[in-house]
């Protein structure tokens, strides 16, 4: 979990350098999670949960196609990159799923166990590559610096807590769709913050995205329901 961890970072720092189209991210989420919740937690999903996740990414790539305003320039050595973040992405997701769902491991005691292994091999990259010395005397020249280093730190923790106890509670899969609300849900208030035209691709798309959603609430209250009548029983 700590290597994949790394190699997530890694490769999410690297894809920062290339601008890619933000769609493409968006299917490859959901998409994988679902992949890799049949490979490594042998999960079976029905032809609802399909046809939900493939409602939920066409809504969401349509929208974010329609709220784009200028045309990105593709580099293959950055699709490579965002694919190989995103699938690291995902498999944290499902390690850290079956760990506390399926070997029981305390949420707490997995994050403490692989970040601070994780801290410590960043940390000796840092030092390696130059950057621990680059930062402080970047420090040096704008005092208060590092103060916004911790806050950002500990603000990405909590965030962290918050992530990892939706997948320990729901699973991956679901905590990928709630991190494409997310994104949809951003780009709306955009639109309210900063007036601007609002494209009928992008009524589509929202329409679209909001029928996935509803499915994917309705399979999981009919689930719960079916679960709590078999207990009854």
């Amino acid at each position: 979990l700590t290597a994949v961890l790394r190699q997530t970072e890694t490769f999410s720092s690297l894809r920062s350098n290339f601008l890619v189209l933000r769609p493409c991210r968006v299917r490859k989420k959901v998409l994988l999670a679902m992949a890799f919740g049949i490979a490594v937690n042998r999960k079976h999903y029905r032809l609802k949960q399909y046809l939900s996740a493939t409602l939920l990414c066409i809504g969401a790539s349509t929208f974010t196609v329609a709220a784009k305003s200028l045309e990105p320039t593709f580099d293959p050595l950055g699709i490579v990159l965002v694919t190989l973040s995103m699938s690291s992405e995902t498999i944290v997701a499902t390690f850290q799923e079956r760990l506390m769902r399926h070997y029981e491991m305390p949420m707490h005691e997995m994050l403490f166990q692989s970040n601070l292994l994780g801290f410590a091999i960043a940390l000796g990259a840092t030092f390696v590559s130059g950057e621990m010395s680059a930062l402080m005397e970047l420090n040096e020249g704008q005092s208060g610096l590092i103060k916004y280093v911790f806050l950002s730190a500990i603000i990405g923790y909590v965030g962290t807590l918050f992530w990892t106890k939706l997948i320990k509670e729901f699973c991956a899969d679901t905590a990928m769709i709630v991190g494409v609300c997310r994104k949809v849900l951003t780009i709306i208030v955009s639109y309210i913050i900063f007036p601007k035209p609002i494209s009928p691709m992008g009524i589509v798309g929202v329409a679209v995205f909001t029928a996935g959603l509803y499915y994917d609430v309705r399979f999981k209250r009919e689930k719960r329901r079916a679960a709590r009548a078999t207990a009854e029983v």
